[in-house]
């Protein structure tokens, strides 16, 4: 029973040791992160693309939003089939939209989630080893990205909250 016991505390003393202090580290080794991504020009590129991506789901919702409440388009309403998503969309031209509508508040998300991505490219990218050509070039994409989606959120919201760098924590996710 002593060797038996002897043998557990031997076992149990060899993990305790044999662990390092970097076994806690949270950085992925098998998949690219925050931390080792944004290094090289691709990588850059890539994230760019990431920030046009929003774009698509900006567009199909903006029609009704700004087109719809014109002289643009008229909407015909579809009186034998009265679901959420038509009521929604003919709440809209008639200025009727209430904050739970999904045409209007995708815009909003797609509009921040844009501007999420540009910021990330700006702050990350000081620290990245390419030319200094490339990087003006990608920074003025951002850049121009960034105040696009700010125009359609100025122009459709008005007062909204101005994020210019990349959000860490939830202290800096709840802008006035």
């Amino acid at each position: 029973m002593k060797n038996l016991s002897l043998f557990f505390i031997l076992v149990s003393f060899t993990l305790m040791m044999s662990c390092k202090k970097s076994f806690l580290d949270l950085t992925p080794e098998d998949s690219q992160s925050g931390e080792t991504f944004y290094k090289t020009k691709a990588q850059f590129d890539q994230a760019l693309t990431a920030a046009y991506t929003p774009l698509t789901d900006l567009m199909n919702n903006d029609f009704y939003a700004t087109e719809m409440r014109s002289d643009n388009a008229d909407y015909q309403y579809f009186s034998v089939n009265r679901g959420t998503a038509y009521v929604m969309a003919e709440n809209i031209p008639d200025f009727m939209d209430e904050s739970t509508n999904n045409y209007t508040n995708n815009i909003y998300f797609h509009c921040y989630h844009g501007i999420s991505f540009t910021n990330i490219i700006l702050d990350k990218i000081q620290n990245a080893a390419f030319s200094d050509s490339a990087k003006a070039s990608i920074i003025g994409e951002a850049e121009f990205l960034r105040a696009f989606y700010y125009f359609r959120l100025v122009r459709l919201f008005g007062d909204v909250p101005l994020y210019l760098k990349e959000t860490k924590t939830a202290e800096d996710a709840f802008l006035a």
